[in-house]
């Protein structure tokens, strides 16, 4: 009966430690492959990253600036501990910045360009609206009208210039010291008709005298 129990005992104590020794090994094979895992996981994890930064980096990248960004900044957060990754991190915001540096260039040039053409359009148009810039300009129109209804129509255009038709035009042929010396006086309505028949104009304007209306009452040629 002793001899049954120490036997049955030491049977037990041979079960028990086998179970230890089981779970044990188990266990430490489930230990093991999650280091595995875990390996592979970081492994993974460093390529895939290096394949994005590369893409980010090369001339064939069409993410915009604000993607490139967002896309950095993912992966910094991840804190992924590669030399490699480290250096392409770099060069990307390296990139970035000079990208950032060039949009901001543009933009600058962008605003200056705008500024200039806002200048010259205000210019052009404070030009335009001289009446010495509009009398040349209905002048040239008259001269180079294709036909006499064409030309009437600019004639009248130009003669809402003056205080009437009858304005005087003073041609001034020379001069002697404070002598003036001026062709057969006309007026203006005269001035355009003559113009429209001959096709050419032979003078410049010298003066032009406005009445409190800032109509023109008086307008002074030159012999060119």
């Amino acid at each position: 009966m002793r001899n049954f129990s120490i036997k049955h005992i030491i049977g037990n104590s041979l079960v028990f430690y086998l179970l230890i020794a089981t779970i044990t090994f188990s266990s430490s094979c489930k230990t093991s492959e999650k280091v595995v895992d875990k390996d592979k996981e970081k492994k993974e994890l460093i390529t895939k990253t290096k394949i994005t930064l590369n893409k980010l980096l090369s001339k064939e990248c069409t993410k915009t600036l604000e993607e490139k960004e967002k896309i950095l900044k993912d992966i910094k957060t991840k804190n992924i501990e590669d030399a490699e990754v480290k250096v392409l991190i770099k060069k990307l915001e390296t990139k970035i910045s000079s990208e950032k540096e060039t949009i901001k260039k543009k933009k600058e040039e962008d605003e200056r360009i705008r500024r200039e053409k806002e200048k010259a359009d205000a210019e052009r148009r404070a030009r335009e609206a001289q009446p010495r810039y509009k009398l040349n300009k209905f002048f040239k129109e008259i001269i180079n009208a294709t036909d006499n209804k064409t030309a009437g129509i600019k004639i009248n255009e130009a003669l809402d210039l003056f205080v009437s038709e009858s304005s005087n035009v003073l041609i001034i042929v020379g001069e002697d010291g404070d002598e003036i010396d001026y062709d057969k006086p006309t007026n203006i309505r005269k001035y355009l008709n003559y113009l429209k028949d001959q096709k050419k104009n032979l003078n410049k304007i010298e003066k032009i005298v406005f009445d409190k209306n800032k109509k023109i009452k008086t307008l002074v040629l030159r012999k060119k």
